[in-house]
């Protein structure tokens, strides 16, 4: 039978100003186009092979220079970091109610991680796991993760199985195996009713623990297609009656806390504006 082709997508590689080549996608679905979600997501991909393929270039020049090695590798890790990110934006770019999460996760996050006086080294582990900690959703379809009505058991079963996915995705790059405890273990509760282990207290990663809060707090103070978003009084409240079961208390606290000092200074700053 002949195929005809309905939706086509070229993406240029391009890499310091050289174009390297050519990235072709064909559909063959009657009256499917290709959505701005799946046209950033093959973006990424051209871009980051190109700078692969210009690196991978460039390693050939250098192979007897052991500082410029070392330069290449730390250039190739950042460039794979960066594709990853890349992936989780274009993920939730595909999804209004979503869009932008993973970033602001991130920087609540932050908030999180500098107001527990970590250092410098694992607040930045904190935030770049927070920015890929729902990687594991690629491949799941956006009507099940945006369903109003209640899931069926093998919805349930497919939404949560997006930490082991993610597990998956990154276990096999070395330098981002320190990332995996906050992707695989951000869905754990405290009072070790979460999943995927069922881990309680402080057997739950501190990655883990620092992003479920941080995860929580935008999730409520967000529109969802099921319901509508928490004031941040209202979301706080809830962090707050949930602490010591579902969130580690420390954690909360410590949050909730620095939510207050950032309002209470953004009041002070429109107040002095305002004289």
């Amino acid at each position: 039978k002949e195929l005809t082709v309905s939706a086509f997508c070229s993406i240029p590689l391009i890499a310091s100003g050289r174009l390297l080549g050519l990235l072709n996608a064909f559909s063959f679905n009657l009256g499917h186009a290709f959505r701005e979600g799946q046209r950033k997501m093959l973006s990424v991909i051209c871009d980051r092979t190109a700078v692969s393929l210009e690196n991978a270039r460039l390693y050939e020049k250098v192979m007897n220079s052991n500082s410029e090695l070392e330069a290449l590798n730390l250039s190739l890790e950042e460039n794979f970091r960066q594709t990853i990110v890349g992936f989780a934006n274009a993920l939730e770019e595909s999804d209004h109610y979503t869009r932008g999460h993973s970033e602001r996760v991130s920087i609540y996050a932050r908030l999180i991680a500098e107001g527990m006086g970590l250092d410098r080294p694992l607040v930045e582990r904190v935030v770049f796991s927070a920015r890929i900690h729902d990687i594991g959703k690629i491949g799941i379809p956006t009507e099940k993760l945006n369903k109003v009505g209640k899931l069926t058991s093998e919805e349930m079963e497919l939404l949560r199985s997006h930490p082991v996915k993610g597990k998956r995705i990154l276990d096999p790059v070395p330098f981002l195996r320190d990332l995996v405890p906050g992707a695989y273990s951000h869905h754990e509760r405290y009072d070790g009713k979460g999943y995927p282990l069922g881990l309680a207290g402080e057997n739950i990663p501190l990655l883990g623990r620092i992003i479920a809060v941080a995860d929580a707090y935008d999730a409520m103070t967000t529109d969802r297609a099921y319901r509508r978003a928490l004031t941040q009084r209202e979301a706080m409240r809830e962090l707050l009656a949930c602490a010591g079961s579902q969130f580690d208390e420390n954690i909360v606290n410590i949050f909730v806390n620095e939510l207050r000092q950032k309002r209470a200074q953004t009041e002070e700053e429109v107040h002095l504006f305002a004289i």
